[in-house]
């Protein structure tokens, strides 16, 4: 069982059609995936999405750190996912962390691991938490609608409603007048019967956001997701009334257990979103999740993930049972090329089963990886040169 071979690959991944938000607008993604093969045959996948709008870091910046990484250290860690995860720790670290890269290698041998063992992602990211073995079961995704002309909003709004969401998110981040305009209209369009949240991407000053609050509190709003920078949180916090008008969480605003902690323990906010990319693997979005008990949880997903993190995405919503809302599995229906072999969605309603089978569960084309790559580089064994 011994590892045999670790290559990453810098991917371009065309998108069906053009998605924005307050932070970017996309017509493609730009993914890293690290391949483990171990010497029986076994193959394992990670991904991870670097967006510098998030957590900083760039793709350019991820590569740099993969190229500095001594990977025996991995080798000497494997197959202990307790010391895989301290010898990953290297990602994380210092003023300029790269999660992205560590959740590649992260879900890449975890996956290795687990199908070579008969064990699911999950339960071994369990083992390192110290927490009982994860169930299967299913989750109910969230529809998101992305900024779109009031035309097309409704025509999407119909749409989720008629596919029976119970839940919707909208991005906002444009003016305090249209956004005001759109939360309504979609309120109408959407119906009593479906929940709605809104998420700005951190694109309004604490003025701005205070400004929309009163909107959001008239239509309901069950959450407001970084209506604000990180920097910025303090300054609305203390403007703030008690109770606060509308629930906020932090997305761009918790990357790490240190910001979770300052948030929560300031009162700033009420929620969280648990992206495993952001976070720097599945173990890491588990432990920040289980340590922001008593503070609503969404497990979410960034723009372009392929089935690879879709997966990890409902191996970590069994980790996370009490999470609120749901977000993801959009490959079968946002991605051009066919990466997968059972591309991940979800059925009426946003239903999906959480199905824990050996390692995350989802097999990727390795020819088509290869076809997509820009660039590759292999961390083991070690090329000539290089220690």
């Amino acid at each position: 069982m011994a590892i045999s071979c670790i290559t990453v690959f810098h991917a371009h991944l065309p998108l069906r059609w053009s998605v924005g938000h307050a932070a970017a607008r996309r017509r493609s993604s730009e993914n890293l995936f690290a391949v483990v093969e171990l010497a029986d045959g076994t193959v394992g996948v990670g991904e991870g999405l670097p967006r510098p709008y998030v957590t900083g870091e760039t793709m350019d910046g991820c590569w740099g750190a993969l190229e500095a990484f001594d990977a025996e250290a991995l080798i000497e860690a494997w197959p202990s996912p307790h010391a895989i995860d301290r010898a990953l720790g290297v990602f994380v670290a210092g003023e300029q962390p790269s999660p992205s890269a560590r959740a590649a290698l992260e879900l890449s041998l975890l996956d290795a691991l687990g199908r070579a063992t008969g064990r699911s992602a999950a339960a071994l990211a369990a083992e390192v938490l110290g927490l009982e073995p994860p169930l299967a079961g299913e989750v109910a995704y969230s529809a998101v609608l992305p900024f779109a002309r009031p035309a097309l909003l409704r025509l999407l709004c119909y749409g989720a409603r008629a596919y029976g969401f119970a839940s919707a998110k909208l991005k906002v981040g444009r003016s305090v007048e249209e956004d005001g305009s759109m939360l309504e209209a979609a309120r109408r369009w959407l119906g009593p019967g479906v929940e709605l949240r809104a998420d700005a991407n951190g694109a309004w000053s604490p003025e701005e956001a205070l400004a929309v609050m009163d909107v959001a509190r008239r239509v309901g709003l069950a959450s407001l997701e970084q209506p604000v920078t990180p920097s910025a949180w303090g300054e609305l916090t203390e403007r703030l009334p008690v109770p606060p008008p509308v629930a906020l969480m932090a997305d761009e605003g918790v990357c790490s257990m240190e910001d979770l902690v300052r948030l929560r323990d300031s009162k700033a906010i009420q929620g969280v979103n648990c992206r495993i990319a952001k976070m720097g693997g599945l173990i890491p979005a588990a432990r920040i999740g289980r340590a922001a008990a008593g503070l609503d949880l969404l497990v979410g997903c960034h723009v372009g993930e392929s089935s690879v993190l879709s997966a990890a995405g409902r191996h970590l919503a069994a980790l996370l049972p009490e999470a609120r809302w749901f977000e993801g599995s959009y490959d079968r229906w946002l991605l051009r090329p066919k990466l997968a072999a059972n591309p991940f969605g979800f059925g009426k309603g946003g239903r999906a089963l959480v199905e824990l089978t050996p390692g995350l569960g989802v097999e990727i084309h390795l020819d088509v990886l290869e076809r997509l790559a820009v660039r590759r580089l292999t961390l083991w064994p070690p090329r000539e040169g290089r220690s």
